[in-house]
């Protein structure tokens, strides 16, 4: 039996092989009868009665005196701590045996992660075993995160009858996801509940903190009853992240983990799948929470701030519908590598705000630090439930640039601009500097309790990213002149293409030949006998 509450999400959840090739592996086995100060610091954090005591090679929670009220001992560990940047791993193996234990009393031991700079932002995985009243007792692994100071938590619980757990916390650099589980059969790992950390404000400098913890109401324990044993880290050694270029029509219906890594960004019940053919957005179960949403990102490549980039995507969105402020968004996110607080997105949005009227709009936010800018939301009325949305770095001039198709593909890609930011200066300000990066990927949203099932066919499709990498200029080739036609061809740039002519070289104005595409090849009437061609770049 499975409980979901706010911020959990317990389908579509990988199952974690145990990473190999550490960068740095630290244990414990509590093997040796004194403290390891250099590892745990010199004394416990706790309260009441409880306290956690070193004996027969494992460390034991005790709560000798039935503490009238909540009691509990935290080891909490000193040693090198693992970062943000990095794939990492920690586990621990519990046993918490059937203790006698009388109406609302119970206990519980796990592990815990969480921000080093906040205290009250954490993810705590544990078995525990209460006893309500006095004709009714439980044993369930619990994730929790810890409703903190201005946020909210999330708890999953999932019933077992199992007396001992192998614990285990993974967190994955490339969407920033912690997932709570425990090493089973194969030495893979069954993630129980996850934890979006972005949600968390932490960024490259920021650390983890780990400790080993238990806890007991009103019961008493002694030694041997409640132990951990073999606590370890595991740091991965840094990925290479390579420039960005690259992309995914999504028609082999199966997740490219070298292209997008192992698992999504995602919040509430919000969730991304391959199917026929498209990238769907959906959120899971038929409920919705306040804000339900997933981020696929680009992990094999990121752009650099010094050079110039370009990525797009193709978006359908169509009727969902909608309660009184309900809201469905599909589009491209772009953000800092180093701060994911600081967020760009371009997306077909659909909202309504009295529950009937509804506005279908394209959509351009920036966020700095996870605040957003409300006066710098850019929107343009759309009729369009089939799109595309591009954003598009101009390394000289430091702008980010949001732009739509309403039409898509059809016709060949014609960009309008939404919006361009300034990264330096202002309000949006991330920061960058000249070696900063940029992280790229695709997302779809709901807002306040709007469920999107499947067969809604909120999608994406055909996702393409050009950069950091040097575009060569547009140059003509040779042309042919057949009866009375003039064929031009021509190489270089990124497209879409705009053929123009005019008959003068000087003081005649460029007219346009067509309209923009990304063919490379043109044939015109040659009959007028003399005349001039250029080719612009719409996608520079």
């Amino acid at each position: 039996m499975k409980k979901r509450i706010t911020r959990s999400l317990l389908s579509l959840l990988p199952l974690m092989a145990v990473q190999a090739q550490a960068q740095f592996l630290v244990t414990d086995d509590f093997n040796d009868p004194a403290r390891d100060v250099l590892k745990w610091g010199a004394s416990d954090e706790g309260s009441g009665d409880s306290e956690l005591i070193e004996s027969s090679g494992k460390l034991n929670f005790v709560a000798p005196g039935g503490f009238f009220a909540a009691s509990f001992a935290s080891r909490v560990w000193q040693g090198r701590a693992p970062g943000t940047t990095n794939d990492w791993q920690a586990g621990v193996d519990i046993q918490l045996s059937n203790l006698s234990l009388f109406g609302e009393d119970g206990v519980m031991i796990g592990l815990s992660a969480g921000d080093a700079d906040n205290p009250d932002h954490r993810l705590v995985i544990s078995l525990q075993y209460f006893r309500p009243d006095p004709e009714t007792s439980f044993r369930a692994l619990v994730v929790e995160v810890p409703a903190g100071e201005g946020g909210s938590g999330a708890s999953v619980v999932e019933l077992t009858s199992s007396t001992a757990a192998q614990l285990r916390l993974n967190y994955d650099a490339n969407s920033r996801m912690l997932l709570a589980g425990v090493l089973g059969a194969g030495n893979v790992v069954r993630t129980v509940g996850a934890w979006n950390t972005g949600l968390w404000g932490m960024n490259a400098a920021s650390e983890f903190v780990l400790r080993v913890e238990a806890q007991s109401q009103s019961a008493s324990v002694g030694v041997g009853q409640i132990s951990a044993d073999n606590f370890s880290i595991s740091e991965l050694a840094p990925r290479a992240i390579g420039v960005l270029q690259g992309s995914d029509d999504f028609n082999d219906n199966v997740r490219n983990t070298t292209s997008w890594g192992k698992t999504d960004a995602y919040v509430g019940v919000g969730a991304l799948s391959e199917t026929n053919s498209v990238m769907r957005f959906f959120t899971l179960g038929e409920g919705a929470s306040e804000t339900d949403s997933a981020t696929r990102l680009w992990s094999p490549g990121a752009a650099d701030a010094s050079k110039s980039w370009t990525a797009q995507v193709d978006v359908a969105l169509p009727s969902v519908p909608l309660g009184t402020g309900g809201e469905v968004e599909i589009g491209l996110a772009v953000l800092n590598l180093a701060d994911p607080g600081d967020r760009a997105t371009v997306s077909l949005n659909l909202a309504t705000f009295d529950g009937e009227t509804i506005s279908r709009r394209f959509l351009s936010r920036v966020e700095r630090d996870g605040f957003d800018f409300p006066d710098l939301e850019v929107a343009a009325e759309t009729l369009s439930q089939s799109a595309a949305v591009r954003a598009r770095w101009d390394a000289v001039a430091q702008l980010l640039s949001l732009e739509y198709d309403a039409n898509g593909s059809t016709g060949g890609y014609v960009w309008t601009p939404l919006k361009s930011y300034s990264l330096t200066s202002g309000d949006s300000t991330w920061e960058l500097g000249r070696a900063g990066r940029f992280q790229l990927g695709v997302f779809g949203r709901s807002l306040r309790g709007t469920p999107v099932p499947v067969t809604a066919n909120v999608r994406l499709d055909n996702f393409v990213a050009t950069g950091s990498a040097v575009v060569d200029p547009v140059k003509f080739l040779a042309s042919k002149l057949l009866a009375k036609e003039l064929q031009l061809q021509w190489k270089g740039g990124v497209g879409p293409y705009q053929l123009q002519s005019k008959a003068e070289v000087n003081g005649a104005v460029w007219a346009d030949v067509g309209v923009p595409s990304n063919q490379t090849s043109a044939t015109v009437d040659a009959t007028p006998g003399r005349g001039f061609f250029r080719v612009l770049d719409k996608g520079q």
